[in-house]
């Protein structure tokens, strides 16, 4: 095992050639050992090695593709531009990768306009990391562009980079925007599947467009599909937003109907709506129904029940 034959010679204390360490950083790709390669690279530092590009490379991606390595990933990046140590396109994906993960939206830009005058080019997948970046950073204007931009560059989209574009425009509760990409995906030959529907319907929700959102749970069915829980929960969460308690509760039942089990976000949600009837015996039931089923109540559950008994 190349990882522990290095750890033998670093314990004896020798002069350890970089060559060494680049080889140790690679065996870390493989098993996933994100921190172990960020700190080998650190450890190399540290005995004032020089590290080649492609090493740099293989352990920004080893760290990216950690849940919580996106730190670790682009701390490698900044070193790279400090040192002025030449990125790969690898480097380059690797390190936007990582910033979806950090929602470090302009970082992903800047990396993304680099890589280019860089002379590399940048494929879908990459793309659409930087627009999920954006979109989870609360940009939704900057992850939209994206989507322009690759439309001018060429960049193929697919139902990857349409969904991130939609997911966009859920967090900034761009609804038209998202009804409009569902449009063009379809006018793209892309047929748009549940997740850009319900992130459709989410746009709808955060930009209190309750009519659409039923709508859209309409266009779910059209196209042959089963809503699921959170389809449910967007629709009911938009009805509750515009106040349109009534729809919210005919959608529970269409819910239970379907055999969909409502989550905590849905029951959350009706109970809240509740309050806009003043229905607190079917709070009430929401609320015991919700415990039945396993499902903990929590400071929001309780802050709509309160809402509807004042």
């Amino acid at each position: 095992d190349v990882l522990d034959h290095f750890e033998k010679i670093r314990s004896k204390k020798i002069k350890i050639p970089k060559e060494a360490f680049a080889l140790a950083i690679r065996a870390c790709r493989p098993l996933d050992l994100g921190k172990k390669a960020f700190l080998l690279v650190q450890d190399a530092h540290s005995r004032k090695l020089i590290l080649s590009q492609t090493d740099y490379a293989a352990a920004i991606s080893t760290c990216a593709k950690q849940p919580n390595g996106w730190k670790d990933a682009l701390s490698l990046v900044k070193t790279m531009r400090l040192k002025k140590i030449p990125m790969t396109k690898q480097a380059y994906g690797s390190g936007i990768f990582a910033c979806r993960s950090g929602k470090q939206c302009k970082l992903a830009i800047d990396l993304l306009i680099e890589m280019k005058q860089k002379g590399f080019i940048p494929n879908t997948a990459v793309y659409s990391k930087a627009i999920l970046a954006c979109a989870d950073a609360g940009n939704s204007s900057e992850a939209l562009a994206l989507v322009a931009e690759m439309k001018r560059e060429g960049i193929p989209r697919t139902e990857a980079s349409y969904n991130a574009a939609i997911h966009a425009c859920a967090t900034g509760g761009e609804w038209g925007a998202a009804i409009r990409l569902l449009d063009i995906m379809k006018g793209d030959g892309i047929p748009p599947n549940l997740v850009s529907y319900n992130s459709a319907i989410t746009a709808c929700a955060n930009g209190g467009a309750w009519k659409q959102s039923l709508q859209l749970l309409e266009g779910v069915r059209r196209q042959g599909m089963q809503p699921d829980a959170f389809t449910y929960s967007a629709a009911i969460t938009a009805l509750d937003r515009s106040k349109r308690w009534r729809e919210a509760l005919v959608l529970m039942e269409m819910m239970k109907k379907d055999n969909v089990p409502p989550t905590q976000v849905t029951y959350c949600a009706a109970i809240h709506a509740c309050a806009g009837g003043g229905l607190l015996p079917k709070a009430s039931r929401f609320l015991n129904e919700m415990v039945e089923a396993g499902i903990e109540p929590n400071l929001h559950t309780y802050s709509a029940i309160i809402h509807v008994c004042t």
